[in-house]
């Protein structure tokens, strides 16, 4: 079984999988809605260059810290 944070990071990567794919050079300033990472269900508006930057999407003050070592 998935957790809410694994599972909409599953979902997520379909959207981004999508989106490359509907993607033309007019169409890259378009957002989508893709699914908080932390798990809370929110929706979060980015284009696809900014999901791709972010390595993720997370509404602002829900990103995990880095792992330290």
């Amino acid at each position: 079984m998935y957790s809410s944070a694994e599972l909409s990071r599953l979902v997520n990567d379909e959207i981004r999988a999508l989106a490359q794919d509907l993607n033309t050079e007019v169409d890259q300033g378009n957002p989508y809605r893709f699914l908080c990472e932390d798990g809370c269900g929110a929706k979060v508006l980015l284009t696809l260059t900014a999901y791709i930057a972010a390595n993720g999407a997370w509404l602002d003050g829900h990103k995990p810290p880095p792992p330290s070592n």
